[in-house]
């Protein structure tokens, strides 16, 4: 399992790699408000965050993920739930 700081790198990382304007990401940062990603950049970092974790992010969870802090709070679960 990653350390938190480790899992926030890893997450800014894949959310940098989808976002067209470059902008410091902070938790509260809302995906669609603040960051400004569209629904084809949000499912193009699910996509990514699946590919990197080997799993698949349930639909249901989808609309729970607003902030990034919530896309840090998918992959501990996921990393709890594999471990």
């Amino acid at each position: 399992m990653l350390k938190t700081d480790d899992r926030i790198s890893k997450v800014n990382e894949l959310l940098e790699s989808v976002m067209k304007n470059k902008k410091v990401i902070i938790p509260e940062q809302n995906l669609v408000d603040d960051l400004n990603l569209n629904s084809i950049q949000f499912m193009e970092l699910i996509g990514k965050i699946e590919t990197e974790y080997d799993v698949i992010v349930p639909v249901q969870k989808l609309t729970s993920i607003v902030r990034v802090s919530d896309l840090y709070k998918v992959i501990q679960n996921i990393e709890e739930f594999c471990s």
